[in-house]
């Protein structure tokens, strides 16, 4: 009961004051509770990495975009959640543009990023227990491909933005005509809690969205003026076709409602290990034994958290 009401009061203060928990996390990934690093997976991609292993899945490739279709498949992610980046504001920089976006596919477990031309397919996996974990898969033909780790990817997925645990990130920024932020006229953090007018700045956006006004499908062509960028053309995109060349690419769109599902996804996401890291380093501590009683410091929403 004692541990009930500490949960329950929690999640209420935690509920309350979403900005708690943008300080750093008050204790490392590896601690025992955690793991991040050491413990075996358990995620989509690590299953389907066993999967193929074993023989029991086969992914396909194809010569036009290797192994996104495919993975795409294997993984139950639907082509119609497709969202285009062509800001420079990922690993892939060098070649991302307004003229080769950034594709983004997603489902309730798994988020897929393939630019044409790079070298490997990018997928990002939610583990119950140890948050967001970054895999790459090779863009070169092989008989049983593997999906392998990169926890280098929290040099940027580990960060205030993020909630200062393994998650995702997602930005809108002010974008030159060559795909180059222009961070002098500020970004954003989005999120379910973002206005429309502050979203999807480096991002293509197709469907209509009104009166309302937003960032999508626009580049600064006038850094006097930077606002001019916004017209009725950009704020009512119906489709993707005239703005790059369509070949290799899945679908024509880039959706408003796809694209404001994954804003708040995300962003819950990483909400849902950040609030339950803590618990875990909490329950951890109360299985242990009395011989070797952890050295303990308090922690987000009151709660002490194990440091061994």
């Amino acid at each position: 009961m004692r541990w009930t009401a500490l949960l329950v009061g929690a999640l209420m203060t935690t509920v309350a004051g979403l900005g708690q928990l943008s300080g750093p996390f008050p204790a490392p990934f590896d601690h025992l509770a955690i793991e991040y690093s050491t413990r075996p997976a358990q995620n989509p991609v690590s299953d389907l990495n066993r999967k193929i292993q074993d023989g029991k899945v086969r992914l396909q490739f194809d010569r036009v975009n290797g192994y996104l279709r495919s993975t795409l498949e294997a993984l139950d992610v639907p082509i119609e959640s497709q969202m285009a980046v062509f800001s420079k504001t990922s690993l892939q920089k060098p070649l991302i543009n307004p003229r080769n976006p950034r594709m983004i596919f997603f489902n309730d477990a798994v988020a897929v990023a393939w630019v044409r031309g790079e070298e490997f397919v990018e997928v990002a996996a939610v583990d119950s227990r140890q948050g967001v974990i970054f895999y790459t898969l090779n863009q070169d033909f092989a008989d049983k491909p593997v999906f392998t780790r990169r926890d280098s990817c929290l040099i940027c997925h580990e960060s205030y933005s993020s909630l200062n645990v393994p998650g995702m990130l997602l930005r809108s920024v002010f974008t030159a005509p060559n795909g180059d932020t222009m961070r002098q006229f500020g970004d954003y953090v989005s999120d379910h809690r973002s206005p429309l007018e502050e979203r999807w700045g480096g991002w293509y956006v197709t469907g209509r969205a009104g009166s309302a006004r937003h960032l999508g499908n626009t580049v600064v062509t006038d850094a006097d003026r930077p606002e001019s960028m916004i017209t009725a053309e950009t704020l009512n995109l119906e489709s993707l076709n005239g703005k790059f060349d369509p070949y290799a690419y899945l679908s024509a769109h880039s959706d408003m409602v796809a694209q404001m599902v994954f804003a708040h996804q995300m962003h819950m996401t990483n909400y849902a290990h950040r609030l339950g890291d803590p618990f875990r380093a909490v329950s951890r501590w109360q299985g242990g034994t009395r011989a070797t009683p952890p050295r303990r410091r308090q922690g987000t929403c009151g709660l002490p958290v194990v440091r061994r």
